[in-house]
């Protein structure tokens, strides 16, 4: 009968494990006997050979498998004899594998804490910030998207340039004398004012007519994303193919059909309830950053294990962030600036984790099919283009499907734990207030 030895420290388990060498043995005799019948032994029908012959000739065959085995049935028999919840796969080492001999190894693990009722809801008070929409927001949300839908006609009588015109220039841009990559554009449409390019750029083309050759002089920014332009100066010799005016369509019934609405009454009700639920989105964010705060505040013992891991997982990222943005040399000085304060990150989201899916359990929060056909469904809603795309990365990425879910059931838990705490509302002027911390 197995012997086991075990010393806890806090969340950690060691066990120290002694196995007759008499359940190993039969172990492999089971496991033999088995074989023997299917083997296919030369000189033997199949499944008549002698398990005398099949031992003498395979048995250290079965040597390592049959240990394996023992070594998980003892210990997992130990974790559900204890009703314990390990973080990952036990690590073994094995003292001792000698014919004739005990078997002995260790096994260590870490486990969950137990965190039935860490956190008492109804004493935690919150503020929701609210923010009512107003008929000027409607109608501003109204005036950007018939810009977003504007398009450009020819001037009716030809003038020279002005501020919001859109200007149709060939252009190719040189530093010290010399044309330089990416510099060069053909019937590119500007729209002036719009400082969509190099500052000062297109002050210089307003006053122009068509047809006119101007020659431009910037400098590029000093914090220019191109290093090798920061701070330089450069002459564009610019054309002016052709100067169009921006035709904005009116806001009327019409506009309103023309984005599958009834009338612009219905129009103005959609656009009020999309700020509505976008405002509230933003409350329910600062709501969920104080419930953060909170819980962040809450003594529990943290899996080392779990914090290495996800440690791990956020310097992969960090790491591949750097290289994106930098060279090798500058992401390691990074990755070592910032080692400490990654550790810290890394402990504060398992611990909320941990937390959040003790609520989640005491408020029995599931995620369930619909819920995530509903989150697709809406995606494809937003765009419809992209349906088959959009469906085709949750239903045939697993990775994508885990993130969503564990996405979804955070929102599930967080909307639980809105209606058992305190909430105080508080009436805010505008959305930058919504997003004050």
């Amino acid at each position: 009968m197995s012997q086991i030895k075990d010393k806890v420290k806090g969340l950690k388990y060691e066990l120290s494990i002694t196995v007759p060498y008499s359940e190993f043995e039969q172990k492999t005799e089971t496991k033999i006997s088995e074989y023997a019948k299917t083997a296919k032994i030369q000189g033997f029908r199949t499944g008549h050979a002698p398990v005398s012959l099949i031992k003498q000739k395979y048995g250290d065959a079965f040597d390592a498998d049959c240990l394996n085995e023992l070594i998980n049935e003892t210990i997992f028999k130990y974790i559900d004899d204890k009703k314990l919840k390990i973080t990952d796969r036990p690590s073994v080492n094995i003292e001792t594998f000698e014919k004739g001999k005990d078997i002995k190894f260790t096994a260590n693990f870490e486990v969950f804490p137990e965190l039935e009722k860490v956190v008492d809801l109804q004493k935690l008070t919150i503020t929701k910030k609210v923010l009512p929409v107003k008929d000027e927001d409607v109608e501003k949300a109204l005036k950007d998207l018939a810009e977003s839908r504007r398009e450009t006609e020819a001037l009716e009588k030809e003038r020279p340039s002005q501020k919001g015109d859109i200007a149709i220039i060939d252009f190719e841009g040189f530093i010290d004398n010399k044309a330089f990559p990416g510099g060069k554009g053909s019937k590119y449409p500007l729209e002036l004012g719009s400082k969509s390019f190099i500052e000062g750029f297109e002050d210089q083309l307003i006053g122009k007519n068509k047809d006119d050759k101007v020659d431009v002089n910037v400098q590029f920014p000093k914090d220019y994303h191109v290093k090798e332009f920061a701070g330089k100066d450069a002459l564009f010799k610019v054309k002016i193919i052709d100067i169009r005016q921006k035709k904005v369509p009116t806001i009327d019934d019409n506009f309103a059909k023309e984005l599958g609405r009834k009338d612009l009454s219905e129009l103005r009700e959609n656009i009020k309830q999309m700020q509505t639920e976008h405002y509230d989105n933003l409350s329910k964010s600062g709501m969920r950053d104080e419930v953060f705060k909170a819980f962040s505040k809450i003594k529990i013992d943290i899996p080392e294990s779990l914090v290495k891991r996800e440690y791990e997982y956020m310097t992969g990222e960090k790491a591949a962030e750097d290289l994106a943005n930098s060279n090798e040399a500058k992401a390691e000085e990074n990755s070592n600036k910032k080692e400490k304060e990654l550790k810290a990150e890394a402990e504060k989201r398992v611990k909320l984790s941990l937390i959040l899916n003790a609520v989640g359990k005491e408020g029995n929060v599931q995620v369930s099919h619909e819920d995530v056909q509903n989150y697709i469904m809406a995606e494809v809603q937003k765009q419809p283009q992209m349906a088959q795309q959009i469906i085709d990365y949750y239903t045939k990425n697993q990775n994508a499907m885990t993130m969503l879910r564990a996405e979804l059931y955070e929102t599930k838990v967080l909307e639980y734990i809105f209606s058992k705490v305190k909430i105080n509302e508080k009436t805010v002027k505008d959305q930058k207030d919504l997003m004050e911390q």
